[in-house]
């Protein structure tokens, strides 16, 4: 950690939550209709990303059904935690998944097929 050249700052950046020393980062795979979802989660565990991942705080906001059958297709060594809100993602190194609570029939649903509420979820991610 570098340390400020006004003490004051230092003793404020000290006195912060230690989760709020970490950076975070939002991601938003898209309409799961596309590849969004596909890359999010193989781009994951890239060894370069990895290593990037172990001191921030990720929270991807995605359909949770959707989001695990792209890990179990394409990357089953990736691991997230679930949460109501960003908020509860705390643990630099973790993927934390938002699940914007939009209904898809899982069993009617084709990857790769345009389907209204895909759009309506990748939306709902994103507001």
């Amino acid at each position: 950690m570098t340390i400020p050249a006004n003490p004051e700052t230092f003793v404020d950046i000290l006195s912060q939550p230690p989760q709020s020393r970490f950076k975070r980062i939002a991601i938003a795979p898209g309409d799961r209709a596309g590849i969004g979802y596909e890359i999010t989660v193989q781009a994951l565990t890239e060894p370069s990303i990895r290593q990037l991942l172990t001191r921030t705080i990720v929270v991807v906001y995605a359909h949770a059904g959707l989001w695990q059958r792209a890990i179990e297709l394409f990357a089953p060594s990736v691991t997230t935690s679930r949460v109501l809100s960003a908020e509860n993602a705390l643990e630099p190194g973790q993927i934390y998944l938002v699940d914007p609570g939009v209904f898809i029939d899982m069993h009617r649903f084709v990857p790769g097929q345009m389907d209204a509420s895909c759009a309506s979820c990748a939306y709902q991610a994103l507001m």
